[in-house]
């Protein structure tokens, strides 16, 4: 081949590649991502590859041609690190709110029976209904009603507890 370019056809990803760039860069993602970033660099690796150095390759395996190779293999070696670093830190960050509804979980267990303990030993009869339909009962409820334990409440309706003159 008498060109200095000898594969000009490689020119065209590489084209592509250049509008892959410009369009990233000025999206400003790869600013506050890791992939993004790592996505640049894999696509600037890529260019290069394509417009600077594979089309000038005479022959398979020539210099130019493994050196191409080596940077498109590094460019994904690159995407393939973003990739990484940004599930790390995904996992990092489930990690963390992980600990922190677990934490919430404990904090609400504890006020939760220091509730069940107040409703446990008020004096005053408390029950709750959905629909008629009796659902919680405390203690007192089950003195007040004259029943052996909470079973014999729960379940049943509200107004059948009632006596007839009301």
């Amino acid at each position: 081949p008498t060109s200095f370019i000898h594969r000009p056809e490689e020119l065209i990803p590489a084209v592509l590649f250049g509008i892959s760039i410009v369009a990233y860069l000025k999206k400003d993602g790869w600013k506050k991502g890791h992939f993004e970033h790592w996505l640049i660099i894999s696509l600037l690796m890529n260019f290069v590859a394509q417009a600077l150095v594979l089309p000038f390759s005479n022959i398979l395996h020539d210099l130019e041609f493994d050196l191409a190779h080596g940077l498109k293999i590094a460019s994904y070696m690159a995407a393939l690190i973003g990739l990484l670093i940004t599930t790390f830190a995904t996992l990092r960050e489930a990690e963390g709110s992980t600990m922190k509804m677990q934490s919430a979980i404990e904090a609400l267990r504890a006020s939760d029976s220091r509730h069940q303990l107040l409703i446990d030993l008020i004096p005053d009869a408390i029950y709750l209904q959905q629909r008629g339909e009796i659902i919680f009962v405390n203690p007192a409820a089950v003195e007040l009603f004259g029943a052996e334990s909470e079973n014999d409440l729960i379940g049943r309706q509200s107004i059948d507890l009632s006596t007839p003159e009301y």
